[in-house]
């Protein structure tokens, strides 16, 4: 049984599976975390998930990488993945994920989202608190600082699907407080 996957995954495709062709050549042989890997992580990533299983760290992610990973100081990664994940919170709380997540990505290290896209996902998970447009993600990168190196919209594909893959870059010189005066200025 490969190592990235758990044994209940077995015989099931994971969403971010699906997609790791178009990322692989993007990461591979760099150190990552894939938030919220549920039964299949990211190869050469460290997972994050609430549930154990093969998550390497295991907790609630609103409380911030640090305390998930128990780190005596603040760790960076090459890339941070996350895939169908971030559509679970509710926009001010997305916001504040990212932040915490480009703030442990090392500069010019990758963003990677991979989220339901509006419409296409429906009934799928009635739990979502929001789906995405297609430029909702690049608007949020946008407003967090992330340049956008790379964008996928599978609904668009000859296949179709209901998800959008974006990518971003974190540049030298990126400031927490920037982006904290983003959200300081949202919240008030």
């Amino acid at each position: 049984m490969p190592a990235n996957y758990t044994e209940s995954a077995i015989g099931e495709i994971a969403e971010s599976e699906k997609v790791y062709c178009m990322i692989e050549p993007q990461i591979k042989g760099k150190k990552g975390l894939d938030i919220g890997c549920g039964g299949w992580k990211v190869p050469g990533a460290k997972g994050i998930d609430i549930r154990s299983g093969i998550a390497d760290y295991v907790g609630d992610i609103t409380k911030g990488i640090d305390i998930l990973i128990q780190a005596k100081r603040k760790k960076k990664f090459d890339f941070i993945f996350s895939s169908h994940l971030l559509e679970d919170f509710a926009e001010d709380i997305q916001y504040k994920l990212l932040v915490d997540w480009v703030d442990h990505i090392k500069e010019d290290g990758l963003l990677i989202l991979y989220v339901p896209q509006k419409g296409k996902y429906v009934g799928c998970n009635v739990a979502h608190k929001r789906e995405f447009e297609k430029d909702d993600l690049e608007k949020m990168y946008n407003n967090i600082n992330i340049k956008v190196t790379g964008a996928w919209y599978e609904a668009d594909a000859p296949m179709g699907g209901y998800s959008i893959l974006m990518i971003g870059r974190k540049p030298k010189g990126w400031k927490l407080s920037d982006t904290l005066d983003y959200l300081d200025e949202k919240e008030g």
